[in-house]
């Protein structure tokens, strides 16, 4: 990432929409040819339990892809830091500021306040639990490594802006949600709400950035 990149003028809509439509049209086709929340969680139970292998990799793709956004800011951020770049420099913070606030305070609130049981969970029989501090059965809503790593997306597709490159940050969200719900550990709704606060995030972090009007 250069400097040079890091000074849009305006909000990057077209950008956004692309590299959130992956993950839209998925849980939209889940939603269109196996139903809501609690007919997803039952086919996904039996047919994780019948491809273990794939279970596997779903849980590989949960656990690294976040990861690897994480990692590439912090390449940027020390870049920056080495080469005294300040508006890269001041761009990489205000990104992890903007994940601090709202892909770990804000939806940690949310989880907390709402208690709602994980799926593995519903099938246990667990109902909400508003206000559950320590039970992380019951937190849900929102999904959290969907919320950071559509930050991450979003934020990445609105600086280069390359329709490519948008499109595959977008497939890669898509298989993260994906595999939150096929692990058991979210609702569809829950991915949803993820990817929304994750898009906020980065419309805060264009405000904050630019300071400048859409």
């Amino acid at each position: 990432m250069h400097a040079a990149v890091v000074t849009p003028s305006n909000f990057p809509w077209a950008h956004q929409l692309i590299c959130l439509a992956p993950l839209a049209v998925t849980i939209g086709l889940m939603y269109a040819f196996i139903g809501a929340d609690a007919a997803v969680t039952t086919a996904f139970m039996r047919h994780g339990a019948a491809h273990p292998v794939l279970t596997a990799l779903m849980r590989e793709l949960s656990r690294w892809v976040p990861l690897l956004f994480y990692a590439a800011y912090g390449i940027v951020l020390l870049r920056a830091a080495r080469t005294k770049n300040r508006p890269l420099l001041r761009f990489t913070l205000v990104f992890f500021l903007a994940q601090a606030c709202f892909a770990f305070l804000l939806v940690r609130v949310i989880k907390i306040s709402a208690g709602m049981p994980r799926p593995y969970a519903v099938l246990n029989g667990a109902e909400a639990a508003p206000f559950s501090l320590m039970d992380t059965d019951q937190h849900s809503f929102p999904s959290g490594h969907t919320t950071a790593a559509a930050l991450s997306v979003s934020c990445t597709a609105s600086v280069f802006r390359k329709y490519a490159l948008s499109l595959l940050l977008g497939l890669l969200l898509a298989l993260l949600g994906f595999s939150r719900i096929y692990l058991l550990m979210h609702h569809m709704s829950d991915v949803a709400a993820g990817m929304c606060i994750g898009t906020a995030g980065n419309i805060f972090i264009h405000c904050l950035y630019y300071k400048r009007n859409f």
